[in-house]
């Protein structure tokens, strides 16, 4: 097992404990890929309509990617709900999670080096939702993409 993904198992069951969900291994994993972004809309304090909606449509394209995995329509619409609501959870409670999840995404993308072009367009993505890129969201990508070492 390699060091990400054993970091990825023990993210999900510690995430488990704090918050049942609902969402297998599998399907928790783009969490961790859409925290960034989730640390950016966020960064000005508030999550206006323009980036909840960005924010939904992540959801509704992640969910989707499981059809490959069987699951209906339904379930594949009921998982994009629950993207959602972790996304608000994640928003409201991203100091507790934050270590966990970068030390996570950083050690997958040592070994996953082309997944970092993706990670730095879902930053700019979600910052340019509403109104462009504020100072304060400017900084955040900057230090996420250093955290991450996305350059």
């Amino acid at each position: 097992m390699s060091q990400y993904t054993s970091l990825l198992s023990q993210l999900y069951q510690k995430y488990k404990k704090e918050r049942p969900i609902e969402m297998s291994e599998s399907q928790f994993y783009p969490l961790i890929f859409t925290f960034p972004p989730l640390l950016v809309a966020a960064a000005d304090g508030i999550v206006d309509d323009a980036e909840r909606q960005t924010l939904a449509y992540i959801a509704k394209n992640l969910a989707f990617t499981f059809d490959k995995e069987g699951l209906t329509y339904t379930q594949m619409k009921k998982l994009a709900e629950s993207y959602v609501a972790e996304f608000g959870f994640l928003i409201d409670n991203h100091k507790r999670f934050e270590t966990d999840f970068l030390n996570a995404l950083h050690e997958y993308l040592l070994e996953n080096e082309e997944a970092k072009s993706e990670i730095k367009e879902m930053l700019f993505a979600s910052a340019e939702a509403s109104d462009g890129i504020s100072d304060v969201e400017q900084a955040a990508i900057e230090k996420l993409s250093h955290t991450l070492r996305l350059d």
